[in-house]
């Protein structure tokens, strides 16, 4: 995508951070799912490392 494309997409959705409805087991769940799959796709397996929560929804599910 272009920046003009991933500027209007970011502003027609509603973007929503996860990490904090999550409780610590689905959080342990999670990573432990993207952390097996880097293993296995890539051969990685990282110590240190971030994974980002966010969901971007069409703005047409809320009420503005």
């Amino acid at each position: 995508m272009s920046l003009q494309s991933d500027y209007e997409f970011e502003n027609n959705h509603r973007k929503i951070d996860l990490y904090e409805y999550l409780t610590d087991d689905e959080l342990e769940s999670v990573t432990n799912i993207f952390l097996e799959a880097l293993a296995r796709e890539e051969g990685i397996t990282p110590d240190i490392f971030e994974i980002e929560t966010n969901i971007l929804v069409e703005q047409v599910y809320f009420n503005s």
